[in-house]
């Protein structure tokens, strides 16, 4: 959500606004508004404050961590998604006698 979107929230609020029509008018769903709401709760005012918000926001982009290497090199992650269709292929057009998802259907389980 962006700043401005946030500090719409906040108007919206003091307009006494229900939750509802807030995501209606904001384009967002229901859930991200009570979330929003509740990362923005100031806790001295105990109030939401877009500006309080935002950086609770940012403070929990440095502590998610490192990115997936897949969304990183865009290069092997195409590689991995070819390679993985070619075995899809693979497996759905052989004759089930050589289906490998036949072979496991097969195996008595221990329980």
């Amino acid at each position: 959500m962006t700043i401005e979107k946030r500090k719409e929230l906040a108007r919206l609020l003091s307009e006494s606004k229900k939750v509802k029509e807030i995501a209606s008018l904001l384009e967002i769903h229901i859930a991200s508004v009570y979330r929003e709401i509740e990362r923005g709760k100031n806790p001295l005012t105990n109030q939401y404050d877009p500006e309080y918000a935002e950086e609770s926001y940012k403070k929990g982009l440095k502590n998610k961590g490192k990115e997936p290497v897949l969304s990183e090199d865009k290069e092997l992650a195409a590689k991995i998604a070819k390679l993985g269709s070619v075995f899809l292929n693979w497996f759905t057009t052989k004759p089930s006698s050589c289906n490998f998802f036949a072979t496991f259907a097969a195996i008595p389980s221990n329980s």
